[in-house]
């Protein structure tokens, strides 16, 4: 497939991508990930990688408030590991823990994809930030908690 008008050394470029420049398997894959996002909200971020382009390989990103990463950028280190991981298996490692650079811990999930060659040309990553969790879970928690007396049988106060 030709790429035409597109530099992948130029994030700027990378960002005006359109579907047509992109994998039709990768353009059929954008609207999942808003569909994707919109379905479990502002602290799910849904990643979409052309792997043919690892510098610039962020062609869609939709609630990029977990990560802070935008269109143009490339796949971390992180990707890569999960791509090589023992317990990658069936093209895709859901549910592992990760933690941001800024601290959050996210639950991740990342699916490769491939075309008809089975050639590895994108990743689909969701991550999604526990943060609330863990806050509300402390707080039911800290209300849940209570003390343990012991009581004094059938004695009657006078």
């Amino acid at each position: 497939m030709k790429k035409v008008g597109f530099n992948p050394k130029n994030k700027e470029s990378r960002s005006k991508m359109d579907r047509q420049e992109l994998n039709p398997l990768l353009s059929a894959m954008l609207p999942v990930v808003k569909g994707i996002a919109a379905t479990f909200g502002s602290n799910c971020e849904v990643v979409l990688h052309d792997l043919s382009h690892p510098r610039t390989s962020i062609v869609k990103i939709e609630n990029n408030a977990v990560t802070g990463r935008k269109v143009g950028d490339g796949i971390r280190g992180l990707v890569w590991n999960v791509l090589r991981s023992p317990d990658f298996a069936d093209d895709m490692l859901a549910n592992y823990r990760s933690v941001t650079p800024d601290g959050k811990t996210i639950k991740a999930t990342t699916i490769l994809i491939r075309d008809d060659e089975k050639k590895a040309i994108g990743a689909l990553c969701i991550n999604f930030d526990l943060t609330g969790f863990h806050k509300a879970k402390k707080a039911f928690d800290e209300f849940a908690a209570s003390n343990e007396i012991d009581l004094p049988g059938e004695k009657v106060v006078e």
